[in-house]
């Protein structure tokens, strides 16, 4: 209830002294060059024991057998 009733402060850029050259997109050192959409790789398998911990044992067990842990 007091969150409905309470006094928001709105403040902008012109409240703080900053140099908005060197803020936002414009004052940026970072330039993206390029981007790009991941392809999406379809399969994998899908591992459903009935309970997690037996889930989880035969996560374990198929990841071992793979060399991966």
């Amino acid at each position: 209830m007091a969150a409905k009733k309470a006094q928001i402060t709105t403040l902008t850029a012109e409240d703080f002294e900053v140099d908005l050259s060197r803020s936002g997109l414009k004052g940026s050192p970072t330039k993206v060059s390029r981007t790009f959409v991941p392809v999406r790789r379809k399969g994998g398998r899908m591992i459903d024991e009935g309970s997690a911990e037996a889930s989880a044992k035969k996560l374990t067990a198929l990841l071992n057998e793979a060399g991966i842990v």
